[in-house]
């Protein structure tokens, strides 16, 4: 027992001591360190602490912002917001916050403020980046202009004036990603000039817009106006004698060639619809720096014939539809269609005849305006004109000098003549028509070889020059009713395609005439059938008919009026010709 209590109390005395060494010696490793060791445990805590650096973005609209921190550790950035870079920076440590890359799409240019410091306690949450677009301005090129200014706008507005040939810029700038819209506003004036914009649109990328052509050249107008009456059908325009224009509907129309300022035009008609007859007015002048738009074509179903066919020239005075017959001197007759009635002349009496085509009461001698004579009678119903040649003679017409030729108007109701005048011939003509003829439009004076063309104007006694046709030979003497001979006829026929000629004015047996082509051409001398004589020929325009004048009285067929009896002359009218349409 005493050896086992001597053994135990050692043993626990070797056990406290041994405890109290190892706390006598943690002890005094703590107070080693604690000179060293305190300062090493705070300093080396602020050391280690980390913190990061950010900030706010804002008016950021493009893409591929790139920032950066001390020259590194990219952050890339697409929205307004905050934000802060991935590697946190130590505490006492200095940060930079830069822009790497600008946005684009739009341009914009980012600025950093706030962006340096040294870090202390606590997150760097200050920087301010801030981000606007960039405005690029918007010009180009002015060629071609001479003399005034031209206006231009971009976008509507900010007005510039450019006076001369080169570069222009406007004033105000367009955002990157903006719009643009180039365009004139006022054209040069004097002179007048029509500036064009090309590459004038578009989108401001991240440059200056420098390639807006702006092209000015001398300004052109148009010519034109409205049309009515076309009732379905076409009228075809001329310009100055060309540039034709088809116009098919009423309304508005314009050539498409236009016309610089003071230019000349002279609109006219080249073709009428069919049955119709279509005038012009204000159709002439000069361009005055602005579009024409006041040229009216009026068209109107027309009362006279038109040729729409290809006459036989060796049948068309054969058949006889209708013969009228009178007292002795009788001229040729004219047939006014819209009033149906019929004119006739009289070499040895003063005055003509006017009558209805139904009727068969008439006067032995001419009872309507005795103070003339009425010879060489022919119409141009195309203006209700009647040209006629007032000397008479015992022999036939007399002589065809221009200045026995009057011009007067038929009223298509009535059938009178009224406002007779001496005959203006624009061309100041003084010699002889010694046939007389016409067209639907002209009326066609025949001496020694050539036929010469006028138009007419209603209502007036001018008479305007065409042209000339020279016939490839000569008439016979017989057929050329010159002064001193007997002519009892004293017209000719055109019927569009061909002229016609009696070959003898004062033969009580001669059948024969000739033939020319509408520019002169000799064709053939064909023989009409039947009785009687051919001493002038006709071709009626306002009833599409041709005719026949005996001086004899021996042409018969179709008889409607006979006269008297006695040594009467007859003028024959054949059916309406089928080479010939309204």
């Amino acid at each position: 027992m005493v050896n086992r209590e001597v053994l135990v109390i050692p043993v626990l005395g070797l056990i406290i001591a041994a405890c109290g060494d190892t706390a006598s010696s943690s002890s005094s490793g703590s107070s080693g360190d604690s000179g060293g060791g305190s300062t090493s445990s705070s300093g080396g805590d602020a050391g280690q602490q980390k913190r990061t650096v950010g900030g706010t973005v804002t008016g950021l609209k493009g893409k591929g912002l790139i920032l950066q921190n001390n020259a590194g550790d990219d952050v890339a950035l697409s929205a307004d917001g905050s934000f802060k870079f991935p590697t946190t920076v130590a505490a006492g440590a200095a940060y930079a916050v830069t822009v790497k890359a600008q946005p684009s799409t739009p341009t914009q240019t980012c600025s950093v403020a706030k962006g340096t410091g040294t870090i202390d306690a606590a997150d760097v949450t200050s920087v301010e980046v801030t981000c606007a677009t960039t405005a690029f301005t918007v010009g180009g090129t002015v060629t071609g202009i001479s003399g005034g200014s031209v206006v231009l706008q971009n976008n509507g507005a900010d007005d510039l004036t450019v006076s001369a040939a080169g570069v222009f810029t406007f004033a105000s700038k367009v955002a990157s990603d903006g719009a643009y819209a180039v365009t004139v506003k006022t054209q040069p004036s004097a002179p007048p000039q029509t500036c064009t914009v090309s590459t004038g649109t578009g989108t401001v990328a991240s440059a200056d817009v420098t390639d807006v052509q702006i092209a000015c050249a001398p300004a052109k107008f148009d010519i034109g106006g409205m049309a009515s009456g076309l009732g379905g059908g076409t009228v075809v325009l001329q310009n100055n004698g060309a540039d034709d224009l088809s116009v098919a509907a009423n309304g508005a129309f314009k050539f498409a060639t236009r016309l610089l300022s003071a230019a000349t035009y002279a609109v006219t008609v080249k073709t009428h619809p069919a049955g119709k007859k279509c005038a012009v007015t204000k159709g002439s002048g000069a361009v005055a720096a602005a579009n024409i738009t006041d040229i009216d074509v009026t068209c109107l179903d027309i009362d006279y014939y038109l040729l729409t066919g290809n006459p036989t020239h060796t049948t068309v005075f054969n058949t006889i539809d209708q013969t009228y017959t009178f007292g002795n001197n009788l001229t040729n007759l004219i047939w006014n269609g819209p009033a149906n009635k019929i004119l006739a002349g009289h070499f040895a009496s003063q005055g003509y005849w006017s009558f209805a085509a139904a009727t068969s009461n008439y006067p032995n001698s001419p009872n309507n305006d005795t103070a003339n004579t009425f010879t060489r009678m022919v119409q141009v119903p195309d203006t209700s004109t009647v040209i006629f040649s007032k000397a008479g003679s015992l022999d036939g017409v007399g002589p065809g000098t221009a200045a026995n030729i009057m011009v007067a108007t038929i009223d298509k109701g009535t059938g009178l003549l009224s406002g007779k005048a001496t005959a203006v011939f624009s061309d100041n003509y003084a010699g002889n028509c010694n046939l007389h003829s016409s067209s639907a439009t002209e009326f066609l004076c025949y001496i020694g070889g050539t036929v010469r063309k006028y138009t007419t104007t209603a209502g007036s006694a001018n008479l305007t020059y065409v042209s000339t046709i020279n016939l490839s030979q000569t008439l016979p003497m017989a057929a050329e009713c010159l002064p001193n001979n007997a002519c009892y006829g004293s017209t000719f026929a055109f019927d569009g395609a061909y002229f016609y000629f009696a070959t003898h004015q004062g033969s009580s047996n001669n059948l024969n005439y000739e033939v020319y082509t509408a520019a002169g051409a000799f064709v053939a001398t064909d023989t009409a059938t039947g009785s009687g004589a051919i001493n002038g020929v006709y071709f009626d325009w306002s009833v599409g008919r041709y005719a026949t004048h005996d001086g004899f009285g021996n042409r018969s067929g179709g008889v409607m009026y006979t006269g008297g009896g006695g040594n009467d002359d007859s003028h024959s009218y054949g059916a309406v010709s089928a080479a010939h349409g309204k």
